[in-house]
């Protein structure tokens, strides 16, 4: 089970790269992961990875080294996030 403290995280993380409102209410952690991505859980191994690399250059921290450490710091924990995420679903795949 996924503890508060990561559901926050995840929370801030869906809000803010547009993913699937209902992340909210499912309780599968697979099922996030694909909300934090933005991908259908149909969808193929290349377009997973695609979202993720997409991803992962936009919340990169080394793309805010100019930004506050506090700045630096969240996209740190947003890059985790996104690295837990698609690895829970390679997982499945």
């Amino acid at each position: 089970m996924v503890c508060l403290r990561i559901m926050k995280k995840f929370i801030n993380i869906v809000l803010e790269t547009g993913a699937s409102q209902k992340f909210f209410t499912e309780q599968n952690p697979q099922e996030m992961a694909y909300c934090i991505l933005r991908v259908q859980e149909d969808c193929s191994a290349k377009d997973i990875r695609k979202a993720y690399l997409s991803l992962m250059k936009k919340f990169h921290p080394d793309n805010y080294t100019t930004a506050s450490i506090l700045i630096q710091e969240k996209m740190s924990e947003k890059t985790k996030l996104i690295n837990w995420a698609y690895n829970e679903i390679k997982r499945k795949h």
